[in-house]
């Protein structure tokens, strides 16, 4: 039995007077009764009003089970109106507030039945409640979309404590409260919401409104997403999309104990359940941790609560110690855990407490001293409710009240009472408080990781909860690598970059996780060169690449790189699928040469020569594919055959990772000729089309990105000039117009044709320019000319020790050089342009010592260049540690410093010998 006249202890009567007078209602009743009814009436002003008020249903009840009388008082009456059940709704709260705090003080039930009791009658009343407003909405004409009252689609949540059937006594509810939009067109929804917020409106008034017969439960509506801008009630469809975009670690806490109650419970429970990926979220839930403790810290900020445990005036909720304090520990681990581990979602805490040291996340230890302590603050905590039916949970200050509320708790004296709640106050800060373990660089990453993981959590990447727990599972050897990086922050950093620009995330978190080779490259990449992550993150099918067994080995032959792409043609006939394969084609491509960069698997000239033949290939691919668009609507191309003549970087083949294309159009034909297709046009206009389809076809953007930038500047007239020229005006052009600094790019050109035959006659066409005669002083006085001219254009701040390319005694400065000299002797660049500078030492162009210099110099640059542009022309090796290491491991040096001095060295060492040069 658990009835009142079962009760357990004696409580001793503060105010006896008060006791006697709550006793003189129950002359003959039992003994334990009598002493009960004394021990709350002389404790308890609150209870004393209600024995007054009830005394004569108290003596009827006090012989039956406390749970059935609470099961009568909730049950349901027929036909309720909203005058009635405001009366009847208050008169349910005061005698289940009788009859379980006399059960609560006579020990007839434990804390579980009485927190469970208090819910039942809170889910009654919100039920009848909103029973009855939507009866009168419906009888008024406020609900014309329902057939009845019956069908509405609105639904309430009880939150929290309400939630998880562990309310307290004098508590307040908390609630969110549904309607389902799903299938609304936008004036039903605006329609239904207007009538279901004056329906909420209502039921909170008939809930919390002070009567003449008190309140019912007081009622917060504050836990709806974004309370400070929604309405009072709001759409389902509406609320998921906010937990899944902008949902926080304390709203997913908060869902741990979500419970439908009243209403349409079918679509209140599939909300639910839709919700499960937010609340319990496979990934990404380390997060809790640091969120729940800024949770705590920022309520006992703005309460004053922080501070050393004290007794006087101590809130037993959120002080050190306290209620709040076990509820964030508990709910920070279900959060961390519960995504993986079902048994862990517990709503209430005592089982969840359970659950955790069952499953091996907290002590048996820390489960009992927190189970126990969780009782006996909550028991506190009642009879602190108890005395004036009052929200309160702190301690009293004044010394009467310190030694009433003594009684109330069942202690001898204020002393024994403040020595029991202090030590359990003390062993729950301890059991609590996280492990002060010694900071690894492990730990520090995992801080650093908590920041990125919570907001990745919005990205398109993780639009799939899949994409989420992929990550998660990979989460732990991502930390180690990036722990072992020089700089895990600028790691993290990268890969930031990486995830915030990936479109999707499951199939690339599918790749890593099966391929730990693939994660190691990762981590690498992203600590080292942050364009080639934010290019990964926008063409993460590139990686697919890396599968092939070959990707490490080495670099093709132009001849293979051809031949590849032409098997990665879907097909010629479709134009734009055809351009997307070709570009798809060469991402993968640098891609791979950008890997062998990077890890030091190839030469510097292995890595400028695959650059420099991928263009090739797919300029050679391209330009066949524009010829037949041409002809199908002019015919065959006019004359013996066109070509590209590949100047600068791709001339030299040289390119490196962001080179674009310098070239000139040249097309062996009458210029007159006309086209023989269904639209007749001069071969002039026609290899201008030709020039100007081929330009698009590489530099117009897709899905895909781009082929190539194109420059044309280098042909005749520059920009004025047009974009194709006929081979016979291009010999005529080099032979009596060009300048000398034309003569000095084109002794870098090198041809491209689909005809063996008009790309020889180009090629003899350059030959022979160069091999005009011409003044040695003016063609070394243009040079300088041109120096000067470059030095001037040179923002003074653009000259760093890292602006590798322009500058005196650079890159640029030094190509300059050696293409003077070949056209002063009248010869073309060789194959390999750094065999340049033997080449020019035999001819007496350079004496040994300069030759030597100038290509050692010349070679460090091109290294540093490859490096900062594959990493990005803005990275600063100073502000990344990776990069620095990238540098170091790629020049053979170990110090950056050193790097720096010796650049600084070549630098001038090669400005001082091109003076000497060009002076002579």
């Amino acid at each position: 039995m658990s009835a009142l006249v079962d009760a357990r202890i004696r409580l001793v009567p503060f105010d006896a007077a008060a006791a006697e007078a709550s006793a003189a209602h129950f002359k003959d009743a039992d003994p334990k009764l009598l002493d009960l009814v004394k021990g709350a009436g002389g404790n308890s002003p609150y209870l004393a009003r209600l024995i007054d008020r009830y005394h004569d249903w108290l003596s009827e009840v006090a012989s039956k089970e406390v749970a059935s009388v609470v099961d009568s008082l909730c049950a349901v009456p027929d036909d309720e109106t909203m005058k009635s059940v405001s009366q009847a709704l208050r008169e349910l709260k005061s005698k289940a507030a009788l009859i379980i705090a006399l059960a609560d003080l006579g020990e007839i039930a434990e804390l579980s039945e009485v927190t469970a009791w208090v819910t039942r009658v809170a889910d009654a009343a919100v039920d009848r409640a909103l029973k009855a407003v939507l009866h009168d909405a419906y009888e008024r004409k406020r609900l014309p979309f329902l057939q009845s009252p019956d069908d509405a689609s609105i639904t309430v949540l009880a939150m929290g404590k309400h939630g998880a059937q562990e309310l307290n006594y004098s508590s307040d509810i908390d609630l969110i409260v549904l309607f389902d939009d799903g299938e609304l067109d936008k004036e039903a929804y605006f329609a239904q919401r207007k009538a279901y917020i004056a329906v909420t409106k209502s039921l909170v008034q008939l809930l919390s409104e002070q009567t003449a017969d008190g309140y019912v439960f007081r009622t917060d509506l504050r836990l709806r997403p974004d309370p400070s801008v929604t309405p009072v009630c709001l759409g389902m469809d509406a609320a998921e999309r906010y937990y899944e975009s902008m949902g926080r670690t304390w709203e997913r806490a908060a869902f741990i104990k979500a419970r439908v109650i009243a209403g349409d419970m079918s679509k209140g429970t599939a909300f639910l359940r839709r919700l499960h990926p937010f609340v319990w979220r496979r990934h990404l839930d380390f997060a809790a941790v640091k969120d729940a403790q800024d949770m705590v810290d920022k309520i006992r900020d703005h309460k004053g609560l922080k501070g050393p445990i004290s007794y006087s005036g101590h809130d037993m909720k959120l002080g050190r110690g306290g209620i709040r304090e076990i509820e964030f520990f508990v709910q920070t681990h279900q959060l961390i855990f519960g995504g993986r581990d079902e048994s862990l979602r517990q709503p209430k805490t005592c089982d969840a407490l359970d659950a955790l040291a069952k499953a091996g996340r907290i002590t048996n230890k820390q489960s009992s001293v927190l189970k126990d302590a969780y009782r006996e603050h909550r028991r506190i905590e009642h009879r602190l409710q108890m005395i004036d039916d009052a929200q309160t949970h702190s301690i009293p200050k004044r010394k009467d009240h310190l030694e009433r509320f003594a009684l109330f708790a069942g202690f001898d004296s204020s002393t024994a009472c403040e020595v029991a709640i202090i030590a359990r106050l003390e062993a729950v800060h301890e059991a609590t408080k996280p492990e002060q373990a010694e900071t690894s660089k492990e730990d520090e990453l995992a801080s650093e990781a908590i920041t990125h993981f919570e907001r990745w959590r919005n990205l398109p990447a993780f639009r799939s909860p899949r994409a989420g727990e992929l990550l998660e599972d990979l989460a732990p050897k991502l930390s180690r690598a990036i722990a072992q990086t020089d700089h895990p922050g600028q790691t993290w950093q990268g890969l930031d970059t990486f995830i915030s620009t990936l479109p999707a995330g499951i199939q690339i978190f599918s790749l890593l996780s099966q391929n730990d080779h693939l994660l190691d490259l990762l981590v690498e990449i992203c600590g080292s060169a942050p364009d080639l992550a934010e290019y990964l993150g926008k063409n993460a099918s590139v990686f697919d690449a890396v599968l092939d067994a070959d990707f490490f080995r080495f670099l093709p032959d132009a001849q293979t790189y051809q031949d590849r792409l032409r098997s990665n043609i879907r097909s010629m006939d479709d134009y734009e699928w055809f351009l997307d394969d070709v570009r798809r084609w060469k991402k993968e491509e640098h891609f791979r040469v950008g890997v062998h960069l990077l890890r030091g698997l190839s030469s510097i000239g292995q890595i400028e020569r695959a650059y420099s033949d991928i263009a090739d290939a797919c300029l050679m691919q391209v330009l066949p594919v524009v010829e037949n668009s041409m002809r199908a609507r002019f015919g065959p191309a006019p004359g013996s055959g066109f070509a590209i003549i590949a100047m600068g970087k791709l001339g030299s083949r040289q390119m490196t990772a962001s080179s674009d294309i310098d070239m000139l159009f040249v097309f062996d034909a009458d210029v007159d000729a006309e086209t023989s297709g269904e639209k007749q046009i001069p071969a002039k206009s026609y290899f201008a089309k030709f020039t100007q389809r081929l330009i698009s076809a590489l530099t117009s953007p897709t899905s895909e990105g781009v082929v190539y930038e194109v420059d044309m500047r280098l042909r005749p007239s520059g920009k004025k000039g047009p974009v194709a020229t006929s081979l016979a005006s291009f010999a005529a052009y080099q032979a009596n117009d060009a300048w000398t600094w034309e003569h000095l790019a084109l002794s870098r050109a090198r041809v491209l044709s689909p005809t063996q035959a008009t790309a020889s006659k180009i090629d003899a066409a350059i030959a022979k320019a160069l091999r005009a005669a011409r003044d040695r002083k003016q063609v070394i006085s243009d040079t300088s000319t041109m120096r000067g001219k470059l030095a001037q254009a040179l923002q003074s701040d653009d000259e760093t020790i890292w602006q590798i390319k322009k500058g005196r005694g650079r890159m640029l400065d030094i190509e300059l050089c050696v293409q003077a000299g070949l056209v002063v002797h009248k010869t073309r660049s060789a194959p390999r342009f750094e065999d340049n500078f033997n080449k020019l030492n035999s001819l007496a162009w350079f004496n040994a010592e300069q030759s030597e210099t100038l290509c050692a110099a010349y070679h460090l640059f091109g290294t540093v260049q490859h490096c900062l542009r594959l990493v990005g022309r803005s990275s600063n090796p100073h502000e990344s540690g990776d990069l620095r290491r990238f540098l170091s491991r790629t020049v053979g040096m170990d110090d950056i410093s050193a790097l720096e001095t010796r650049l600084g060295e070549n630098m001038r060492l090669s400005g001082d010998m091109i003076d000497e040069i060009l002076q002579r």
